[in-house]
């Protein structure tokens, strides 16, 4: 979320004058498809990919077995099915187009709406971890 918010503050404050990189193209078809490929991935896992990472660094075996053999097959597919992949991911294509593009609504509007989730989330967070009573 953090990323997100940085780049679109960076984005929106650099790009009339040309110091902005262009928004990457989106695919719906590609990203329903590589979000359901992604989460099924980490479902099975039970774990996200930057967990089994830290694990392996760590030395657990059981993220370097599974996860990381994962990896392995994973890309392995991706790269046997590679043009099935391209057909999908060309699927649906809309190009460069932002969420405020989409909703004619200040980008700015945005930025505010997720600072202000994420600052209510720690508020809550920290509440709710201050009240908890260990039996």
């Amino acid at each position: 979320m953090l990323s997100y918010i940085s780049w679109e503050r960076h984005y929106f404050l650099f790009q009339p004058y040309g110091l902005a990189a262009a928004v990457p193209a989106v695919s719906l078809a590609g990203n329903l498809v590589g979000g359901v490929v992604f989460g099924a991935g980490m479902a099975i896992a039970g774990t996200c990919p930057g967990t089994v990472i830290a694990g392996i660094g760590q030395g657990n075996i059981d993220y370097l077995t599974a996860g990381f053999t994962g990896f392995i097959a994973g890309s392995f597919i991706f790269g046997v099915f590679f043009k099935f992949f391209l057909g999908i991911t060309m699927a649906g294509f809309i190009g460069n187009v932002t969420l405020s593009d989409i909703t004619g609504l200040n980008p700015w509007l945005f930025i505010d709406v997720i600072c202000a989730t994420a600052i209510c989330f720690y508020i809550i967070s920290s509440w709710k971890a201050r009240n908890i009573s260990i039996l």
